[in-house]
Parts: C-alpha cells; structure tokens; sequence
C-alpha cells in the first residue's frame, strides 16, 4: 500500500513540473514590414511557426520575405519585397491571337487595332482595356457584310436588288415565261454570297431566225423564222446549175438536214451542199510567155512528190528562185520547194513568180484527182464532166441515184437497216471515180451496226487532221506533199464514217495538241470542246482519237495525262449531254515508246470504265511501216486505223 501511494506521489510531481515548464516557454516577436509599414506583428512561442500575413499589395508583385519565420528561436524582423506589376493583354481575332500588350497596374491602352475578317465588318473588342488590373483576354466583335445581288431578266432589266449577308443565299426571283421568251436557268451561282453580283437569266428565243447561205452569199427565203424546239421542214431549193443536196450546218460538215428537231432552240445558219453541173466561174490563165508543160513525180524518200514541169525556155529552173502560189487553195497547196498537195478534185491555176522580177512568170491549169495532177487548157477546165452514180441495197433495190463531176465523190446516202445483219459499208471507195458507177449496200449477218444514219464529230490531233475540213485557224498535217493521202475518204475517220453508214458533223482536229498541255488548244480546255458545237447542237457519236503528242511529251506524266483527259471528258458532257462518247487507245508506233503507251493507254482504259464509256483497242494495231514519217501514217496506215476502229464497233 505505501509502495502505491509513493508512485502516485512520483507522478504527481513530474506533472507538475511539465506544466510549470509550460507556462514559463518564451515567447518572441515577429514583425512583418512593407518598408516603414508594419503589416503584422505576432508573439510566437519559442519553436513555433509565425503565420504569414496578406501579402498582397495593388499594382505589385510579391517577390519573397527577407527572413526565415519558422521555428521561431527570437525576435525576429522580415521585410517584404515587391516589384511594380506588368499585366499581358491578348487581343484574339476569331479565336487566333492577333496582338499582345503589356500594361501597368490601372493603366489603359495605348494602342488603336482594327483587325479585319474576310466577309465581316469589325466593331469593336468584347472589353474595355483601361484601368487594368490584371491580365486580360480581349475578343474582337464582327458582323456580316452584307452585299448587293442583282438580278436581270430578259431584256437587260433589273427584276430586283436583294442585300445579303456573306455566305448566305439569295433567293430567286420568280421569272416567267412570255410569248417570245422561255426561262432556262440564271447564268451563275448565288448560293453562298462573297461579293456584289449580278445574276442574268438564261433564256432561248422562242422565235429564232433562219439564215441561208449560198454559195458564199446570204439567201433570203419567206421561211425566215422557226419556233425553238419544234420541228420545221426546211425548203428545197431549185437553183440553176446546181443539184441541190440539203442543208448543212457548216461549210465543214457533211451533215445534211432537211428538218430543224427539237435540239434546235435558238438562231440558226444553214449552208446549202450544192453540186455544181454548170460552169458558174470560169478559170483564164493570166497571160505569160512562159507556161508548164507537165506535173511530174518526183522520188522524196521512199514517197514520191508531184511537181511542175518548167518549159525549155524559161528564165530559170531553179524552183528557190520563184515564189509559189496556187489560186484555189481548196484544191491544191504548193510549197516553197514547188511541190504540190492534193486537198479535193478540181481545177485550179499554179503560179510561180520569179523573185527578181514579178513581171516574169510560169503558170498552167491543173485538174487534181485522188490519184493524180495533170496539166490542162482552158477549155477543158472550164468544161463539167459529170458521171452518174447510183446507190443500190443488197438486193438491188434502188435507193439513190445522182450525177457527180468526174474524178470526185460524193455523199453517201443512209443505208438502209436489215434486222440481223449489220452494215459494213459500200463496195467503193468514195473517191476518185471516174466512170457511171454503181454502188451496193454490203452487209453482214449476226452482227450489229448501231451507227447507221448517225453523226460524228472527231476530235484528234494531226493523225485527224484534213484541210478545208478542220475549223478556221486550225493547224493541218494532211494533205502531205510525200503522203498518200490526197482525198478526205482516204483519212481513216472519213472510212470508219463512211462504212458505217454515218455522216461527219464536224472534225475538231488541231495538228500538233495535246490533251494535257498548258497550251490554250489543249482539249482540257472548255475553249476547244465549244468546236464540237455547231448552232448550238452536238453530234450524235463523238470519237476521241488524242494522247500521241502527250506520249511523246516527256513532260506529260500519265498524272497530269488524266488530270486533263478527265477535264476534256467533263467539258464535252457538259456541253455534249446527248451525245454518245466513245474513246479510242493509241496504235503501236515508233514515235513514242513502248511503256509510256501503256502507261498513257491505261489512263484511257480506266477512264472509259470509270465513266461507263464505249473503248476501241487499238494498242495491237502497229503503223510501224506504215507511216509517211516517224509519226503519220499513209493511206495504208488509215486504212488499218479504220479497221481497228470498225472491228470495235460493229459486234
């Protein structure tokens, strides 16, 4: 029992000291200065922590305490040190930082922005910059512009002014049809406003005028007039000294109509296909003392050349001292070297002018056929030979009979269509005919010919090329002084044409082009597709013959290559909807290699599948020796184009 009550006693006294100790720790001052100003003063028992007074301090930034406060062992003083406070202000501008600026504390800006906004007007920041006492986001303010669209009607009047806000949609004015005139569509977009514009309907004249040409002059005729997209039947015309054949839309074309159908919906020009069987103008030669005697031929490499014999007493023989005219340059051509090309059966006067003195010259008549030049007189130049043709269908039936001048062709009839055989063309050659003669339907069973009585438009390069038959201004390859290739049914669009019983609409054929190039008579462009178009009207079939000047191009990759056969495509849709597209791939020839035809051919290839277009493989088909030099084939040459081509479509 005392043993406890010791313990107890023992406890007791040790308790009692601890507390004591406790009541008697010392105790220190902490002051906390801003300079002179006493921001707090604390009394902190010896070992513990002061506690940090607000710091804050407006327009300053807090920088540190000069001395330690924890575990606090003695009076303690602790300065505060500040720096002048710098505040960043961000201007955005549609959600992009657009400036920055750095303001002291209760400073305002001091700078002017006006950021600008495609489509938009600024008006202002989302805040005032001024007094800052912090740092800032400031967003610029916009409104839409707002642009005029104007829209005209039929005869330049204005149907109504809308304002409308930047890439927003107009709104189209109703515009009725009238008596003269029947609404087709406005002329551009206006569905996403960017700027002031004026918005023109497109409309067709619902009364169209018809002009007639004949024989290089205007006729007038009482059926001046059509109604746009209505049938008319057009006059037959009786003319003195010509068999009148129909109505052409082109000089170019062999197209003939008897009838405007519903394709034709605005003003037209018709020129009429005559055959001339009385002397209308005659051909004198202009008096010299010197005339040619003959036209001979002439070796040029492996081709031969036709040139002008020079009589034995003349001036000189040299043909580099003379200039060479022709004065028909629709029958004949003649180069500076004398040598004459064939275009088309005719008579025409050569001439060659001697250089030093033009009061001095050689001249004759010449009659070119097919086949061949010679020299002739007056009287017989000036004298029709006509022959007389007849047109007859498997079974001798009668279709077509016409007299033709001698040593010519002529247009061949629409054959008649058998169900179950396919028509593959007469049994002569359009060309060079000389004598009466018949010409028979030929045909085949089994197989179908779709094309019969259908128009084509061919667009090539110079392989397609003819004179007087491609458009104005239009560079030409054929007629070739050492080619054989001296009549328009001798090119090989003219055989696949002709035996399929079809008819040229117009050949948009440019020597030299490619598909692809940054020339401007490149078929990418919109501006040499506006040649398939004659009155506004598209052809039937239109064959695209292109890619051996792009081939040979070694700046034109199979890339850039489809780029522009894709364009050319949509361009001919565009403004060809009706017509039937049918590509063909480039023949095997020396004049590109072997791998970039394949190249280029698959780009074709892919294309006709791509836009479900008809193809005509012509890759196994070689014009090596068959051509006039390293790029044009000869006659033999268009003959196995035509072939190909013919193989391809009649199935």
């Amino acid at each position: 029992m005392k043993k406890y009550l010791l313990l107890f006693l023992l406890v007791f006294l040790v308790l009692s000291s601890c507390k004591k100790k406790e009541e008697e720790s010392p105790k220190y001052k902490v002051s906390f200065y801003d300079g002179e100003t006493l921001l707090s003063e604390q009394m902190v028992e010896k070992g513990k922590d002061a506690v940090e007074p607000n710091k804050e301090k407006a327009g300053y930034q807090f920088l540190y305490w000069d001395a330690i406060f924890t575990n606090v062992q003695n009076d303690i003083i602790v300065h505060g040190y500040y720096k002048e406070a710098v505040y960043t202000i961000r201007y955005f501008v549609d959600g992009e930082l657009y400036e920055t600026e750095q303001l002291k504390y209760n400073e305002s800006t001091n700078i002017a922005l006006y950021p600008s906004m495609t489509g938009y007007n600024f008006i202002g920041w989302d805040q005032k910059v001024e007094n800052v006492k912090s740092n800032m986001d400031v967003n610029a303010v916009f409104e839409k512009q707002s642009f005029k669209v104007t829209f005209i009607g039929y005869n330049d009047e204005v149907i109504e002014i809308q304002n409308i806000k930047y890439l927003e949609s107009a709104v189209a004015p109703t515009i009725a049809n009238t008596e003269d005139y029947e609404f087709i569509s406005w002329d551009r977009d206006f569905s996403s406003i960017t700027s002031d514009l004026t918005v023109k309907a497109n409309y067709r004249t619902l009364n169209c005028k018809i002009t007639y040409m004949v024989a290089d002059s205007e006729y007038k005729h009482e059926l001046s007039t059509f109604r746009a997209g209505t049938k008319t039947t057009l006059p037959i015309l009786e003319l003195d000294g010509y068999d009148f054949l129909g109505w052409l839309l082109s000089p170019l074309s062999r197209t003939i109509y008897t009838e405007l159908n519903e394709d034709f919906v605005s003003d037209v020009t018709l020129y009429a296909a005559l055959l001339e069987t009385e002397i209308h103008s005659r051909l004198e030669l202009k008096e010299s003392d010197y005339h040619f005697t003959s036209i001979r031929t002439v070796p040029s490499g492996d081709r031969t050349v036709f040139q002008p014999v020079f009589p034995t007493d003349n001036p000189g023989t040299s043909v580099k001292l003379y200039d060479w005219s022709i004065d028909d340059e629709r029958i004949a051509s003649v180069s500076e070297w004398s040598s004459i090309s064939i275009k088309s059966t005719g008579y025409t006067i050569i001439t060659a002018t001697l250089k030093e003195n033009p009061n001095i010259f050689v001249n004759a008549i010449i009659h070119c056929t097919a086949t061949s030049i010679e020299v002739v007189d007056e009287e017989t130049a000036n004298t029709i030979s006509l022959v007389n043709v007849k047109f007859v269908d498997r079974d001798d039936t009668l279709i077509k009979e016409m007299k033709i001048i001698k040593g010519g062709s002529c247009y061949l009839p629409i054959p008649p269509v058998h169900e179950g055989y396919a028509f593959i063309g007469w049994d002569h050659d359009n060309y060079n005919i000389n004598s009466d003669t018949t010409f028979k339907a030929q045909y085949v069973m089994g197989k179908t010919n779709p094309y019969v009585g259908k128009s084509f438009t061919i667009i090539g390069d110079s392989i397609s090329t003819f004179s007087s038959y491609i458009p104005a201004g239009f560079a030409s390859f054929y007629p070739y002084p050492t080619a054989d290739v001296n009549d328009v049914n001798m090119t090989w669009w003219m055989r696949v044409i002709n035996k399929l019983g079809g008819t040229l609409f117009v050949n948009n054929s440019y020597s030299g082009t490619c598909v692809a190039d940054g020339s401007v008579n490149a078929t990418k462009n919109r501006s040499r597709i506006m040649y398939n178009l004659l009155n506004g009207v598209a052809a039937d079939v239109i064959l695209i013959f292109m890619g051996a000047n792009d081939t040979a191009a070694s700046s034109i990759t199979p890339d850039t290559f489809k780029a522009g056969y894709v364009a050319m495509l949509q361009h001919i849709k565009d403004l060809c909807p009706k017509s039937e597209i049918i590509l063909l791939t480039l023949p095997s020839t020396s004049f590109y290699s072997e791998s970039r035809l394949i190249s280029m051919n698959n780009v074709i290839r892919s294309l006709a599948t791509l836009n479900s277009l008809k193809l005509v493989e012509l890759q196994g088909v070689s014009l090596d020796g068959h051509k006039v030099d390293s790029a044009h084939p000869d006659s033999s040459g268009m003959e196995l184009i035509a072939e190909g081509i013919i193989n391809g479509l009649i199935k």
